[in-house]
C-alpha cells in the first residue's frame, strides 16, 4: 500500500487550465503527498529540488514526468535579451506562449505566439541538448532511487506538430526511447499514452491536455498505486 507519494512534474502536473492528474490523485490519496510541480522549468531545476529533499525521509512511490521544457524549442535568448535592451522589460519567454484555455491573456499573447512560431521554424534553441537531457534525467532518477521504494516514469508528451513543427516530437521520441530502454521497470506504457490517442485531447494551445486526458491518466496511475 502507498502511504506516501512524491510527484515531480512540469506544467502537465499543475492545474494549468485543468485539474491535473496530480491534483486528481492527491484528492483521493488522503495520506502523505509531496509535490515538486512547476511549469516551464528545465531539468536542472528539479535536480536541485530533489537534492534538497531529506534523504532520511523515504517515500513509498515517486511519480515523475519532466523534460518537456527541455525538448521544446524555447524563445531564442538573444532575441529576448535584445528586446529587453530596447526597454521592453516585459518580454519574457512566457509572453510568447499562449495559455491552454481561451481568455483575455490568450488573445493578447496570440500575436507574440505567432512571432515565436515563425522564429523557431528557422532557429531552435534549447535549455539542454538531448545528451544533456538524458544524463540529467539519469542523475535525478539515481537520486530518487535512494529515497523512493518505487518509481513510475510518465513519458514525455508530444505536442501538435501542425502548430509547432516536428522538433519537439522528434526529441520526445529520443528521450522516451532512452527512458524505456534504461528504466523498463519504471517506464509507464499504456494505450492512453499513445500519441495517436492523446493527440485528440489537446487543449487550445496544442501543448497541454484537457480534463478527459488527466482523468484517464489519474485513474490508470491510481490502479498502479494499488499494486505497490
Amino acid at each position: 500500500m502507498v502511504n506516501s507519494i512524491l510527484f515531480i512534474s512540469d506544467s502537465h502536473g499543475t492545474d494549468y487550465g485543468v485539474k491535473s492528474y496530480v491534483s486528481l490523485i492527491s484528492e483521493k490519496h488522503t495520506k502523505k503527498v509531496k509535490k515538486i510541480c512547476y511549469g516551464g522549468m528545465p531539468i536542472d531545476y528539479f535536480i536541485e529540488k530533489v537534492s534538497l529533499l531529506d534523504k532520511s525521509e523515504k517515500v513509498d512511490l515517486t511519480i515523475i514526468q519532466i523534460g518537456n521544457p527541455d525538448v521544446h524549442p524555447r524563445m531564442p535568448h538573444k532575441v529576448l535579451k535584445h528586446l529587453r535592451s530596447k526597454g521592453l522589460k516585459f518580454c519574457r519567454d512566457s509572453l510568447f506562449s499562449i495559455p491552454p484555455t481561451l481568455n483575455l491573456s490568450y488573445l493578447l499573447r496570440f500575436p507574440f505566439f505567432l512571432f515565436r512560431l515563425l522564429l523557431i521554424r528557422f532557429y531552435q534553441e534549447y535549455y539542454n541538448s538531448i545528451n544533456e537531457i538524458q544524463s540529467k534525467l539519469a542523475i535525478i532518477i539515481r537520486d530518487l532511487e535512494r529515497i523512493s521504494k518505487k518509481i513510475i516514469i510518465v513519458p514525455l508528451f508530444k505536442i501538435n506538430s501542425f502548430v509547432y513543427g516536428d522538433y519537439h516530437n522528434k526529441n520526445v521520441d529520443m528521450v522516451n526511447s532512452f527512458l524505456s530502454n534504461n528504466y523498463p521497470d519504471y517506464f509507464l506504457t499504456s494505450a492512453n499514452l499513445n500519441y495517436e490517442i492523446y493527440k485528440k485531447q489537446f487543449n487550445l494551445d496544442g501543448f497541454h491536455f484537457n480534463d478527459r486526458f488527466h482523468y484517464k491518466l489519474s485513474e490508470e496511475l491510481i490502479t498502479l498505486m494499488k499494486r505497490v
